[in-house]
């Protein structure tokens, strides 16, 4: 199979949609990621059925994985188990692609402590001619407060184990603070040589409150060597925007994980096949101006189901993208 970076921004890869909320559905409590060892078959059947729907790309069942996030339920010392299994489970379903998930992990970084992540090389940002830190400059001797230092080691530990287990690449999904991703993107680089794919979504009261404050984290991100960004937990519409105006200033590949909204109060009274098919197909339609946008990888979160990735993949799936809609 191809590298997933020979692919980027040349046609529209789908990625599975994010299943948190359909294993709290079925009862299941955070941490979801200790399912990969207690109830591996249910989380290969959710991978199974995304990947039947069209998803070109799976979604490793890793949210929260790391020993910070898993300590209070006892699992610290399972985080390689944990990691491993999570992209044992995605690759035994044939995915063209594994993506190994990796969330905020539960320390908080200061403000400004992720100029260390940047890297020296242009990310391709029109007029980003702002100075960049050395790359992968020391934390130790620098300044650098302890948070970032200790989340940076968090991260390392999760996606060395993540690494071991061979997925094509590190998604980061969830990400509030441009500093918190930055601590991810250091520890990626530190520890394998794989493609990461840098999403954020935005949180009232958090370091990353608008659409205006997303974009430029987003510009900011590829600035520390990652290989598409892109945004996850927002409308469609409102992730067009926010792709379009990052578009405008970064020449890497985009993406984005957009909200699958549930079905409305007056639909609920239609079968509920019926009442989701029309949510699915809603939702696929806004995914085309997310396309226009320059996305070329797109998949769901929130209410998502395989029906929307399956609507997804009709509407878009596949879509062969001229050499300037990447850019």
């Amino acid at each position: 199979m191809a590298d997933i970076r020979e692919r980027l921004g040349h046609e529209v890869l789908i990625i599975q949609g994010v299943m948190d909320e359909a294993l709290r559905a079925q009862g299941f409590a955070d941490p979801l990621a200790q399912l990969n060892l207690t109830e591996p078959e249910v989380v290969s059947s959710a991978h199974q059925l995304y990947r039947i729907a069209g998803a070109d790309c799976a979604i490793t069942n890793t949210a929260g994985a790391t020993s910070a996030r898993l300590a209070p339920a006892g699992l610290a010392g399972e985080v390689a188990a944990i990691n491993e299994q999570g992209v044992r489970l995605a690759r035994e379903e044939e995915y063209p692609h594994v993506l190994a998930r990796v969330t905020p992990c539960g320390v908080a970084v200061e403000a400004g402590s992720g100029a260390c992540a940047i890297v020296e090389r242009p990310a391709g940002a029109a007029g980003a001619d702002a100075p960049a830190a050395p790359r992968d400059a020391s934390l130790e001797g620098q300044g650098w407060q302890q948070g970032f230092a200790v989340a940076v080691e968090q991260y390392a530990e999760q996606i060395a184990a993540l690494a071991s287990a061979a997925p094509d690449a590190i998604l980061l999904t969830g990400f509030t603070s441009a500093d918190d991703a930055l601590a991810a993107c250091l520890a990626s680089r530190r520890v394998t040589a794989l493609p990461v794919l840098a999403s954020m979504t935005v949180a009232a009261g958090d370091a990353v409150t608008d659409e205006a404050a997303l974009a430029e984290a987003l510009v900011t991100l590829a600035r520390a060597g990652v290989d598409a960004v892109g945004c996850d937990g927002l409308a469609p519409g409102t992730s067009a925007t926010v792709l379009a105006d990052v578009r405008a200033r970064v020449a890497l590949p985009l993406f984005a994980l957009p909200l699958v909204t549930p079905p409305a109060a007056d639909s609920l009274r239609l079968p509920r096949g019926r009442a989701h098919d029309q949510v699915a197909d809603r939702f696929a339609a806004q995914c085309l101006d997310l396309v226009r946008a320059g996305a070329c990888a797109v998949g769901s979160s929130g209410g998502s189901t395989p029906a929307a990735t399956g609507a997804l993949y009709a509407e878009v799936g596949g879509v062969a993208l001229d050499e300037g809609d990447a850019e």
